[in-house]
């Protein structure tokens, strides 16, 4: 019984206890076999030249021998016996001398054999190992058998023999440091068994051979190996290990070059692994399916690094390879392999000829028979022939009755003097011919234009005749040749007209593992092919790379997916390009998902293009998931772009695009991109857009400008004729800062995607627009023009929170959630722990162009809101031509402030209705500044604002529910006021209105304490009005109320008896009035209620000047009162009555009130009494 796989390697912290051994390889035998009689060994000759070793002890199926010298000579044969029940015979050599090994040493059965000698083993030229079992050689002193039984060559004392078999669990013990293993034989084993030579100094220059089996070269100090290796695992393992052409090396580049593409290589070394310069600078390991593992610092004791120069290449041929040490330094890394499809048959046309026929035919016929029968995996054709003049040659190919299926390979081409000379026809080319975009002659490989191409006679039986039509549509102007192998052409001899059969192309790739343990990895590009390859990289310290290539992609079949690449780094990531993507080309099937990219960093990440999508031009259109793309730093990231799409464009029939990728971004610092996209479009269906997120927790988020006409941040779903999924969700959390950033997470046809922003300080959203839904320009990247997408006509648009742990500022942002269809607009909602300020032409925007309402929008500030500058602001309006309504807009703040143009808008500029907006705060202050719920051509909004303390209007501020704008219907809004104060200055033209055209006038009701400044007027003036009036209509109602004021409070109630004013004032005033010329001031009129909450009598008072001799009647003053602060704009009367504000005094006497206070100058009266005259 052969245990051929159960002891791979030797433990290396036991192993690596050798040093060199200097062994003549060319001294004389000093002695043959010789038992030391410890174990019973014994020698018989069965023949002149052939010996049998037997006897020894018997330890379960186990068989120890033990010989004071083992040498054989040269031209003999040793063989041990095998007795039944024997699976191992091990045998030491006691003496003070090497092995010498010259002729043939064997087992006469199947089991395994183990040599022993500390001194040293020599395989001579002529030396030859029979062992159908395996073989290990060893200047070890010891082995192991499990946990208590060893077999010692030196210490015979200490022997221990148990029925243990010597597996993994034996341990070498190497103590003579300048022992050798040295071979220039031929050392073979049986299929699956194994060849191991361990020793502190192993040189191989002969031949190893074991089968479907494993060779083990350990060379603890120095390793060196050549010759012929054949085996299914070569495992070599030193101190240090090196590749190269010169003799000090552990093993040339030709000799690995030639080892089977079937070995797996496991190259081992305690500390360093050394590539030397390479020749062609190209280590070209054969193609098949053996694996690759470079291991440096293999002891694991931090020294040991892989190194090679930066501008060689490791290329596998589609194999897969491991690197690992304590430091990486690599050049580039190719697994790719394109293995060119094997010609099984060539079929000559039977015959040239003319084209056209003659000039009265158009059309020729030439044939070819095919003999072989066998079923067509791969056709191409060959065309020589020469045409001149016109563009309308056309040539078909068509297949044996009783199918005789017809494939177009080209038409309408050609030009004068045009010849194809031996132009290949091949669905592998990238182009057609066609009389645009190729010039002849036709050199070179191009692809039929027929639908389906080449592939549609694959699984034909070929045997029968094809025909090759050849039609010229102007057979009486044109002349060319159809030529034959052979013939002579306008270029020369021609190769000839054929039908070529063969197998397909294929394509392979390796997967590419790195792991630097204790330090970086430094590597030029790495490329697996089209096949989609695995690539890890995993390194303590940094990771430098320069491209990536993992992509997918074929031209026929099913496309495989993109592979996937891990980048894992303790330290910092610095890398290109990266592609795993996956594309489909013409008669391709299906393009699988993009491969998932993860880079992952204790510190910094800085990488350029990053693309996971899948691609579909195929006839089928349909495409995978776009994969997804993941970046992770302790420190900052920096990217130029990451894209990550489901794209499908067909020739003809609508493609079908499934999900975008998600992208996410985490950094411990700041996080700064160009472009971020994952999108799924479509001719036909679209699935969902993928998920971006981005999260800075200690850091800012910023986006570099560019002039890229997709924005920065995308994540769309888009189908120009068909079903659309939804926008992806944008996820931004940042401390600080959020800037230069354009954000679009829109669908075609159905909801677009949210986004969600989150401070986690003061946060500063700066250049940055946030649009949920709007009309795109999309580049189709089969076309390569720009096309204009019109997107929210269908869908409903995206929803936006913001939230800040501290401040909130927007400057020259702008936030958009907009409706072209019968859905509504997204909603905005903002939460603030500080502050909110829109500085800078910064907005938001939830407006509607169509059926569709307008988003709301709320916000939701512990302190202030500031409002500054034109057009910046808070619209939930409506476009013209619309017919939805306009959204809400509630605002609770603990002070509101609009200013220098900024303003507040739920008005409708289409037929809708306007919107609500509501205010809770404790000051509000509109100093050029707008709150806006005026209508086009309907009901104007509603405006309510809750004030605590003061409501302020500056320099042309508004509050407004206005209607018929447009000149059309509509009645005003209402407007609902309550602040204890309500300020404003008269002469800068501050309003309140809830105005109409056609309509009704609105109603404005105030509830104040004080107003100031403004006015109620039947109409807008110059001054601060407040105006509910209709040009064409009823006018509105106004209503000031000033609730909540006692006029009693602290005031005294008069006494019953009243003061006897008339014996206070002199019964003549003339008197004093000629010594002093004083005078006497009418300040009033009747007298006051008994009490002060009673009302003013309204009967006239009247005042009679005190004659000296009789009295004479004087002209009474008439004041009129009113009894309440209501102020009404009557029905069935356009005049205004309001409370009087002053007085004027006309030459007959009477008082007349005045709603505006009288401008006049302060003087003493002139008027002097009659009876003062005499005096």
């Amino acid at each position: 019984m052969n245990n051929k796989k159960q002891w791979l390697a030797f433990p290396l912290g036991i192993t690596f206890l050798l040093l060199e051994v200097i062994t003549n390889a060319n001294q004389s035998v000093l002695a043959q076999l010789k038992p030391d009689g410890t174990l019973n060994s014994a020698v018989k000759t069965i023949e002149p030249l052939k010996e049998v070793i037997h006897g020894g002890t018997t330890k379960g199926a186990n068989l120890f021998h033990s010989f004071q010298e083992f040498n054989i000579s040269p031209g003999t044969s040793v063989y041990f016996a095998n007795p039944v029940g024997i699976e191992n015979i091990l045998t030491r050599v006691t003496g003070s001398n090497p092995s010498q090994i010259l002729g043939k040493l064997g087992v006469d059965g199947i089991a395994n054999l183990f040599l022993m000698n500390p001194n040293g083993i020599f395989f001579g030229k002529g030396a030859i190992v029979d062992v159908r079992g395996s073989f290990t050689a060893t200047t070890a002193d010891r082995i192991k058998l499990g946990d208590h039984g060893i077999f010692s060559a030196t210490e015979l004392a200490t022997n221990n023999l148990l029925i243990i078999k010597p597996n993994a669990l034996f341990i070498n013990s190497l103590k003579n440091h300048r022992s050798a293993i040295t071979n220039h034989g031929n050392l073979t084993v049986g299929d699956g068994s194994n060849i191991t030579l361990l020793s502190a100094n192993v040189t191989n220059k002969g031949t190893l051979n074991a089968p479907g089996g494993v060779i083990q070269l350990i060379g603890t100090k120095r390793l060196i190996t050549r010759g012929n290796i054949n085996t299914e695992t070569l495992i070599l393992t030193t101190k240090n290990l090196t590749i190269g052409e010169d003799n000090t090396t552990t093993i040339n580049q030709s000799t690995l070059e030639g080892l089977s593409g079937n070995t797996n290589l496991i190259f081992q070394a305690a500390n360093n692994i050394n590539i030397n310069s390479l020749k062609n600078q190209t280590l070209n390991l054969a193609d098949g399916h053996g694996q690759i593992t470079f291991t440096a610092d293999a002891d694991s004791n931090g020294i040991g690094n892989f190194q090679m120069n930066r501008s060689d290449t490791i290329k596998t041929n589609g194999r897969n390879i491991s690197i690992s040490g304590a430091n990486l330094i690599l050049g580039n890394l190719d697994t790719f392999l394109v293995k060119k499809g094997e010609v099984i048959a060539e079929v000559d046309i039977d015959a040239g000829g003319a084209i056209p026929p003659n000039e009265n035919e158009d059309t020729a016929i030439f044939t070819f028979t095919v003999t072989e029968e066998m079923p067509i995996e791969n056709l191409s054709v060959q065309f020589s022939a020469a045409h001149t003049y016109n563009e309308d040659l056309e040539v078909s190919l068509i297949s044996p009755s009783p199918l005789n299926t017809e494939l177009e390979l080209f038409k309408e081409v050609g030009r004068e003097q045009n010849n194809f000379q031996d132009t290949l026809l091949d669905e592998s080319a990238g182009i057609r011919i066609d009389s645009v975009n190729t010039r002849p002659p036709f050199r070179g490989t191009f692809k039929p234009t027929g639908l389906g191409g080449l592939a549609v006679f694959n699984g034909y039986n070929p045997k029968g005749t094809w025909k090759l039509k050849v039609k010229d549509h102007y057979p009486g102007e044109d002349s060319g040749t159809v030529y034959k192998a052979g013939e002579i052409a306008p270029w020369g001899k021609a190769d000839g007209t054929k039908l070529i059969f063969s197998r397909p192309t294929t394509y392979t790739s390796g997967l590419i593992t790195l792991n630097a343990l204790n330090g970086n990895i430094n590597v030029g590009n790495i490329n697996t092919g089209n096949i989609g390859g695995k690539i890890l990289l995993n390194a303590v310290g940094n990771i430098y790379t320069e491209s990536i290539t993992s992509p997918a992609f074929a031209f026929s079949g099913t496309v495989k997916n993109g592979g996937t690449v891990s980048l894992i780094a303790g330290g910092n990531i610095f890398t290109k390009d990266i592609n795993a993507s996956s594309r489909s080309f013409e008669i391709a099937d299906t393009a699988g998902d993009g491969g998932n990219i993860s880079l992952t960093a204790g510190g910094n990440i800085f990488t350029q293009i990053l693309k996971s999508e899948s691609y579909s031009e195929s006839k089928t259109g349909i495409s995978g998931n776009g994969g997804d793309i993941s970046l992770s730093a302790g420190g900052n990231i920096w990217t130029h772009s990451l894209s990550s799409s489901s794209v499908s464009i067909p020739d003809s029939a609508p493609g079908v695009a499934k999900n975008g990728g998600n992208i996410s971004l985490t950094a411990g610092g700041d996080i700064s991109t160009e472009e971020l996209s994952t999108y799924s479009f479509s001719t036909g269906t679209a699935g969902n857009a993928g998920k971006i997120t981005l999260t800075a927790k200690n850091g800012d988020i910023q986006g570099r400008e560019n002039k890229q006409i997709v924005p920065v941040f995308s994540s769309f779903s888009v189908s120009k004729s068909g079903v659309s999924g939804q926008g992806g969700n944008v996820t931004l959390v940042a401390k600080n800062q959020i800037t230069n950033l354009n954000i679009l997470t829109w669908s075609s046809n159905s909801k677009s995607g949210d986004v969600d922003v989150k401070g986690l300080g003061n946060l500063l959203i700066e250049n940055t627009n946030l649009i949920t839904s709007k009309k795109v320009n999309f580049r189709n990247t089969r076309t390569g023009k720009v096309e204009e997408l019109n997107v929210g006509e269908v869908g409903q648009s995206g929803n936006v929170n913001i939230t800040s742990l501290g401040n909130l500022t927007l400057n020259q942002s702008r936030i958009e959630s907009d409706t072209k269809g019968s859905d509504p607009a997204g909603n905005v909602t903002i939460t603030s722990a500080g502050n909110l300020i829109f500085n800078h032409n910064s907005k938001i925007i939830g407006s509607t162009s169509s059926s569709g309402k307008a988003g709301n929008i709320h916000l939701n500030i512990r302190d202030d809101v500031i409002l500054t500058g034109k057009n910046s602001g808070l619209f939930a309006n409506t476009e013209i031509g619309s017919i939805g309504d306009s959204g809400s807009i509630n605002i609770t703040a603990e002070n509101l402030m609009i200013k220098n143009g900024a303003g507040i808008g739920v008005n409708s500029r289409g037929s809708g209705k306007g919107g609500n907006i509501s205010v809770q705060a404790s000051n509000l202050s509109l100093n050029n500044g707008l709150i806006n719920a005026e209508t086009a051509a309907n009901q104007g909004g509603n405006i309510h604002l809750n004030i605590q303390d003061v409501l302020l209007m500056r320099n042309h501020s508004r509050i407004t529910a206005s209607a018929g704008t447009d000149k059309a219907g509509g009645d005003g809004g209402n407007i609902n006021i309550n602040a204890p104060l309500l300020v404003a200055f008269p002469q800068e033209n501050s309003d309140i209105t809830a105005n109409a055209f056609q309509g009704k006038g609105g109603n404005i009701n105030i509830t104040t304490n004080e107003i100031f400044g403004l006015e109620f007027r039947p109409q807008q003036t110059g001054k601060s009005d407040i105006t509910a009036s209709s040009e064409l209509g009823v006018n509105g109602n106004v209503q000031i109320k000033t609730p909540g004021v006692d006029p009693t409070a602290g005031i005294v109630e008069l006494p019953a008896v009243l003061v006897d004013a008339e014996s206070l004032v002199a019964k003549n005033i003339c008197d004093v009035a000629v010594i002093r010329e004083s005078s006497f001031v009418i300040t009033g009129k009747g007298g006051l209620p008994a009490a002060s909450q009673d009302v003013i009598a309204n009967a006239p008072g009247l005042v009679e000047w005190v004659n000296p001799g009789e009295n004479e009647n004087t002209v009474p003053v008439v004041v009129s009162q009113q009894s309440s602060t209501e102020v009404s704009s009557r029905q069935n009367s356009q005049r205004l009555i309001q409370q009087a504000q002053g007085w004027i005094v006309t030459a007959d006497g009477k008082v007349i009130l005045t709603a505006e206070v009288p401008t006049t100058t302060l003087q003493t009266s002139n008027f002097i009494p009659p009876s003062c005259i005499s005096r």
